[in-house]
């Protein structure tokens, strides 16, 4: 047959099965002999091996590889009589002279096809042992590297040794010329192709594309593994698929030099136990300054932008600026491109697009693009093809005037050094890159500095070699830079030795300089040959240099000929401060009480650390909530308000509450409370003052409480069970830490109450349900005497335990009963027990939103119902009552709340506006999930017009805003869920009350009850 006619042309002389180069035609005649009748056994023979090989590169995608990736005929065989074909495939390699591996418990056969196959799709896949070798090599041919071979094999010996590979690639010759193939077949692609990064049309349409490379499979297959190995030559190139571009845009007539994050289409990948759903913010010297983009998980793998980009919005050009991905209060740092500080002293160059003009790199540069613009410093003198705009370009209070350039420029500074930028070049586009480590000092007079090694890289194109010399040579290197160190200078040539671009004014610093800074002293670890002016080195090699009280600290380092200026700031670290005690935590998480809470203060020694998050201690981590500084400080007592809002807890165990700087100090808010520790109940931090108590739940009001005997500074022992059994509630008479619930051996109720009956019922839910319906019967019908003994010992009962209604169940059943809450509170005005009164008020003005959902749920039943049961006499006390009370009381206003709608609506989104200036944040807040929940409430709403009305938005706000992203219609969206009972998903909810308290509450609740006006009329 033809196929094997093609196949014996080469002879078989041991190479590996993928090198035999059998066109597809012909491997699919050789397919087609295995199961024909009428092929001989030595055709078969000769067949099986190459095919199964050259399937498996074809089909391979992921999974356990078996015989169904090594195509139809083979598996049929397999299937058909296993045996036979076991016998004939060992046959079949032995003919080809291919060792079959060995591996004890595996299909030996099977691993020797994948060992003898092509590298598939599923075997290059990002995370797979392979592709990390691939990603390795690959940048190191980018970087102009020597010897891939030895290359490659160290790599793979290097997974080998951590047992990485499959047994079918262990001590593999030919892997590593395998691989360095692959490699090489790409970049000649892109070469080729002149392709540099989008669709890969442009590939695809080369005639014969599949030949580059060095084995076959199918069309379909060798799209996707090209796909891949590019994705790894991007990442040599690019380095990651997230960058930092530094923008300028024109405003007001006014250009700006602004700070913005990209992600590629292809998303990329974190490591580690990352969440779904991560926030990117951008970082400054390892600090957070502000969000970038939400970015989700999909399919379990890669990650991919969820939210708009912001702009950073700080001034940083002079400051190198990185990514990093917030995990659970910590911060993690996400690869990425681009970000150096710009020199000052260059001219930049922008590459004008769709959108605003992108910063590609600092003069001499050749791009393509037929117009760019360059900002040069001040004094500049410019020659050749570029037009002054007669803009300058504002940055840290300096001006660069703006040049448009539309051919070939030269830009001579001051100092008469000169570079050369040049727009519709037709030559390979490259710009010189570097991803070696950049310090957090700053160095006079260098465009770039790092430590160790430059590790330069060519980034927008697949071509092109790098040169290097020292400052002040002649001639120009072609072998690695690694190990070198002092005043250097970079370049990008093509084949032809043309430059492409130049990076100049580079700085490396010898590999073990290392820095230590503290608010008091630097401290600087010096390898041999490095000394610092002025100063004495130790024998260790360390040298230590004070502040002396100034917050900079200049340092000229002496080595290889180079004397540099390190310029070190004095940090500032973010901290809390107890204005109490003096104590500071500006580092890790301290743990404090509520009160402390009150007296601490949060400041940060510059603006970079211009927030704080809050969340509880058991929310996910993205539950998150952001409180802006004021001139770098915020007393956490400006915020209580919301603090205790965010840490109310219905079931009666307050929140614990976290607060902290990101990726900086913390300290995590304790409720100040007794705690059962076995026979004794704490006080953690008590002081001298504290006493604690056991007063019984379950009793009629009146016995005297029991003193419980202090053990030590912090424990009270409990009383023996069995002298003193029942229910208690341990107390502090001072009322400065919160009640506890004691059980001590069987409650002992008196059964003449049902009510404390109920008290007693161990399980949660049906003491609740229990309060409950008792509640409903002796409002419903309190004139009955059994109602009427019950409502005696239930409001005694509140008004004992008036100072501690908020942790016990008989008051935060109510929490969710609007209704029977007014009622019981009617009752005790109508009864006389004052006390009950007092509690039951001090108690309800504690639970979050509940006298909004009194006016929107019961104030108007409340007052039908006490006419319904006293007469109009009795229910004047009732209304006077009503009116006392804080938002229910305006039922009566109804009229009056409609007509201040629109003032009120307009009062309420100036002074969001007027927030969000402030804290320097765009309008659209929100996260997508909370955006998508406030959404959602609207639908309930089928009144017509009223939505329209409702999220009526004032002049300023544009149409192009996202009403949903804002707190613009907070107030309007609580009135919604709370007028038809929408049980809100929590993160709404507690978005909600952050606009309340943190924007300004008395607009907050007028616009509330404006909305429930509406809803009632339209009703």
């Amino acid at each position: 047959m033809k196929g094997i006619k093609m196949l014996g042309t080469e002879p078989v002389d041991g190479r590996p099965l993928y090198r035999y180069r059998a066109g597809l035609w012909a491997l699919s005649a050789l397919e087609a002999s295995i199961n024909n009748p009428l092929v001989s056994r030595k055709i078969q023979v000769q067949a099986l091996a190459p095919v199964a090989a050259a399937r498996f590169a074809s089909n391979y995608d992921g999974g356990s590889p078996s015989w169904n990736h090594c195509g139809e005929e083979i598996l049929r065989l397999y299937n058909r009589n296993g045996a036979r074909f076991r016998e004939l495939m060992d046959e079949s390699f032995s003919f080809y002279r291919i060792p079959v591996v060995s591996r004890p418990g595996a299909d030996l056969l099977l691993e020797t096809v994948i060992g003898q196959a092509g590298l598939p799709s599923g075997m290059i896949r990002q995370g797979k042992p392979i592709r990390k070798i691939l990603d390795s090599l690959m940048q190191h041919e980018v970087a102009g590297g020597v010897d891939a071979q030895a290359t490659a094999q160290a790599l793979i010996g290097a997974a080998d040794a951590r047992s990485d590979l499959r047994k079918a690639h262990e001590h593999t010759e030919h892997l590593p010329g395998l691989c360095v193939d692959l490699v090489r077949a790409v970049l000649k692609l892109t070469t080729d192709a002149q392709w540099e990064g989008g669709a890969l049309d442009r590939i695809w349409s080369m005639p014969g594309w599949m030949q580059a490379l060095p084995f076959r499979v199918e069309e379909d297959a060798a799209k996707e593994i090209v796909g891949h190995l590019l994705n790894v030559a991007l990442a040599a190139t690019e380095g990651a698929a997230c960058a930092i571009e530094r923008i300028i845009s024109r405003r007001h007539g006014a250009w700006t030099l602004n700070t913005r994050a990209m992600i590629d289409g292809t998303g990329f990948e974190a490591a580690g136990e990352v969440p779904g759903l991560v926030a990117v913010h951008y970082a400054i010297a390892g600090e957070p300054v502000g969000e970038a983009f939400k970015a989700r998980r999909k399919d379990g793998g890669r990650f991919f932008q969820a939210s708009a980009v912001q702009d950073l919005s700080e001034n940083v050009s002079d400051r190198a600026v990185s990514l990093v991905i917030s995990d659970a209060g910590t911060y993690r740092r996400l690869d990425c491109i681009g970000g150096e500080p710009l020199d000052e002293r260059c001219v930049w160059v922008f590459e004008p697009g769709d959108g605003d003009p992108v910063y590609r790199s600092p003069a001499p540069v050749r791009l393509r693009t037929r117009t760019l613009l360059a900002a040069a410093p001040e004094g500049t003198i410019v020659t050749g093809e570029a037009t002054a705009l007669g803009e300058k370009l504002m940055v840290n209070g300096s001006a660069r005037p703006l040049w448009s350039v539309s051919g070939k420029a030269v830009f001579t500074a001051a100092d008469g050094d000169f570079a050369v930028v040049e727009s519709g070049y037709a030559g390979p586009q490259g710009y010189l890159d570097f991803s070696g480590r950049t310090p957090h000092f700053r160095v006079k007079g260098y465009s770039t500095v790092f430590v160790g090694d430059a590790n330069p890289r060519k980034l927008g194109g697949l071509s092109g070699r790098i040169e290097w010399r020292r400052a002040g040579d002649s001639a120009w290197l072609g072998q690695s830079a690694r190990g070198a160190s002092g005043d250097m200078q970079f370049r990008l040539v093509d084949d032809t030795s043309a430059v492409i671009a130049e990076r100049r004014r580079v700085l490396v610093l010898p590999q073990g300089f290392d820095h230590r800074t503290t608010n008091r002293h630097l401290s600087l670890s010096l390898p041999a040959g490095v000394t610092i002016a002025g100063h004495a080195t130790a024998a260790d090699g360390t040298c230590t240099i004070k502040f002396a009280g100034s917050s900079l600290l200049t340092v000229t380092l002496l080595f290889a000929g180079t004397r540099a200026d390190l310029l070190f700031e004095c940090p500032k670290p973010a901290s809390f401060i107890d204005l109490a005690s003096g104590e500071e935590t500006a580092t890790g998480m301290r743990r404090v009480s509520s009160i402390a809470a009150g007296r601490i203060v949060a400041q940060a020694g510059t603006a970079l650390h211009n927030r704080l998050e809050v969340r509880r201690a058991s929310a996910s981590w993205n539950a998150v909530h952001s409180l802006s500084l004021r001139a770098n400080r915020l007393p956490l007592s400006e915020v209580s308000g919301f603090l205790e809002a965010l840490s109310f807890d219905p079931r009666a165990r307050t929140h614990a509450l976290k607060v902290q700087f990101p990726n900086g100090p913390g300290i995590e808010i304790e409720p100040y409370r007794i705690r059962r520790i076995g026979a004794e109940v704490t006080v953690e931090g008590a002081s001298d003052d504290v006493r604690v108590q056991l007063r019984e739940l379950t009793h009629v009001t009146g016995d005297e409480p029991i003193e419980l005997q202090r053990k030590y500074s912090q424990a009270w022992l409990l009383p023996d069970a069995k002298l003193f059994p029942g229910v208690y509630l341990a107390i502090d008479p001072s009322r400065q830490a919160a009640p506890c619930l004691v059980v001590l051996g069987e409650d002992q109720a008196d059964t003449a109450s049902e009510f404390l009956q109920a008290v007693g019922i161990s399980e949660s839910h049906a003491r609740s349900a229990a309060l409950i319906g008792l509640y409903r019967r002796i409002t419903d019908d309190p004139h009955s005497g059994k109602s009427s003994a019950e409502l005696d010992v239930l409001l005694g009962w509140l008004g004992s335990f008036q100072f501690y209604l908020r942790w016990l169940d008989p008051f935060l059943v109510l929490a969710k009963e609007p209704l029977l809450a007014l009622r019981l509170l009617a009752l005790a005005r109508l009864r006389g027990y004052t006390e009950a009164e007092q509690g039951l008020r001090w108690g309800l003005d504690g639970l979050p939103f509940f006298w909004h959902a009194a006016l929107a749920q019961a104030s108007a039943e409340l007052l039908e119902w006490s006419r319904r049961q006293f007469g109009e006499s009795q229910t004047t006390d009732v209304s006077c009552l009503l009116a006392s009370l804080p938002l229910a009381g305006r039922v009566g206003e109804l009229v009056k709340l409609r007509a201040a709608f629109g003032p009120w609506s307009d009062a309420w989104q100036t002074s969001v506006g007027e927030w969000s200036d402030r804290r320097q944040q765009e309008l659209e807040f929100r996260d997508p999930p909370v955006r998508d929940a406030a959404a959602e409430l609207w639908e309930r709403l089928s009144v017509p017009g009223l939505v329209d009305t409702l999220r009526t938005r004032s002049r300023s706000i544009t149409p192009s805003v996202d009403l949903d992203r804002t707190f613009l219609l907070a107030p309007y969206e609580l009135a919604v869920a709370t007028w038809y009972r929408h049980d809100m998903d929590q993160s709404l909810r507690d978005n909600l009350l952050f606009a309340r308290y943190m924007i300004d509450p008395m607009l907050f609740d007028d616009a509330y009850c404006s909305a429930i006006a509406m809803l009632e009329n339209a009703a």
